[in-house]
C-alpha cells in the first residue's frame, strides 16, 4: 500500500474522530453536570486527532521516498485498530447529540452518559496508546521499522523499553544528598 492511500485513510479516521470531539464538547457545555470522564476523553481524542494531522501531513509530504508499506505492516494495522476503536467510540457517543425525535426522551438519552468505569478506563487507555504509537511513527528513523511485521516492531520497542527502565533504574539508584553541597 503505498503512503498516500494511507494518508487517505488516517484523513478519513481524523475526520471521524473530529467528529467525536464536536459530540463531546458540545456535550459538556450543554450538560453542566457532565462527568469528568467525558473531558478526560475529549483530551485523549483531540490528541488523537493532532498527531493524525501530523501524520497524514508526512505520509503525503514524503510519499515518493518511503515507498510501499504491506498490508501487515505495523503501521496499518495499527491504523485499522485505531480505526475500529473510534467508530466504535463515534457509536457510544452518538446517542449524547440532539435529536427531535422527543425531546423529553431525547433529553434523557443526551444526559445519560454511555460508559460503565472500566470500559471508560480501557477507551481512556487505548486511545493513549494510539497516540503514542503514532507519535512514534512520525520519527523519520522509525519509518522503515513501521513497514516491517508487528513482531519485529514490537521486539524494537520492548528493547527501547528495557533500555529505558535501566535508565530510570541507574537514577534512582542514585541516592544525591543536599546536606553534602556547599552553600555559597
Amino acid at each position: 500500500m503505498d503512503p498516500f492511500t494511507i494518508s487517505t485513510g488516517v484523513a478519513g479516521l481524523l475526520s471521524l474522530a473530529m467528529e467525536i470531539t464536536k459530540i463531546l464538547s458540545a456535550y459538556i457545555s450543554d450538560v453542566k453536570s457532565a462527568p469528568e470522564d467525558a473531558q478526560n476523553i475529549l483530551t485523549k481524542v483531540e490528541s488523537l486527532c493532532y498527531v493524525l494531522e501530523q501524520l497524514v501531513q508526512f505520509l503525503r509530504k514524503d510519499a515518493k521516498t518511503l515507498g510501499k508499506f504491506e498490508s501487515t505492516s505495523a503501521l496499518c494495522m495499527v491504523i485499522n485498530s485505531c480505526q475500529a476503536q473510534v467508530q466504535d467510540l463515534y457509536q457510544k457517543l452518538e446517542q449524547l447529540q440532539i435529536r427531535s425525535d422527543s425531546k423529553v426522551k431525547g433529553f434523557i438519552d443526551r444526559v445519560k452518559w454511555p460508559f460503565r468505569t472500566e470500559e471508560y478506563q480501557s477507551t481512556v487507555a487505548t486511545l493513549h496508546q494510539f497516540v503514542q504509537i503514532f507519535q512514534f511513527s512520525l520519527q523519520i528513523s522509525n519509518c522503515e521499522l513501521l513497514s516491517n511485521s508487528t513482531s519485529t516492531v514490537l521486539a524494537k520497542l520492548q528493547d527501547t523499553q528495557r533500555t529505558l527502565e535501566a535508565t530510570l533504574k541507574r537514577f534512582a539508584d542514585m541516592e544525591f544528598s543536599m546536606e553534602n553541597v556547599p552553600s555559597y
